[in-house]
């Protein structure tokens, strides 16, 4: 699993500049990414968080649940994708998530909320130092 989890950061890290309907990889800390804002033509993507959550299935799992606002302010559906990748102090990733609306569509002249969600091991979300995220669609 950790194998896997550094490939998809190191692909991550090597992406080159975005391209149009592609944030590219954004590195923040995760304080500053409770303030994250993506505006991009027609649509918003705002109010992002993460919480961690019991899960029914588990009582050695928990639930981190990524959760955003999205406003497509446009006259056509817009797809829309959001990619996190979790990494401690020693900048060692922990987790991969991914959020979409959806059908993976913001709907015209709508807001809408939307979510992903991921199972980790008990103590994995305490140990969050940044964040990777990328914004893909057809924006």
């Amino acid at each position: 699993m950790r194998v896997l989890l550094w490939l998809v950061a190191l692909l991550a890290l090597s992406c080159g500049a975005a391209k149009a309907g592609d944030s590219g990889w954004v590195r923040m800390t995760a304080a500053e990414f409770a303030d994250y804002q993506f505006s991009r033509g027609d649509i918003r993507l705002d109010y992002f968080t993460l919480a961690e959550q019991s899960s029914w299935m588990s009582d050695e799992l928990r639930v981190l649940k990524l959760s955003l606002a999205g406003v497509n302010k446009g006259s056509d559906p817009v797809n829309v994708v959001v990619q996190l990748i979790a990494f401690d102090r020693a900048d060692q990733p922990l987790f991969v998530i991914t959020a979409e609306p959806g059908f993976s569509q913001l709907s015209p002249g709508q807001v809408e909320d939307f979510s992903g969600d991921v199972y980790v091991a008990p103590g994995e979300f305490a140990q969050v130092a940044s964040y990777l995220v990328r914004i893909s669609g057809s924006f």
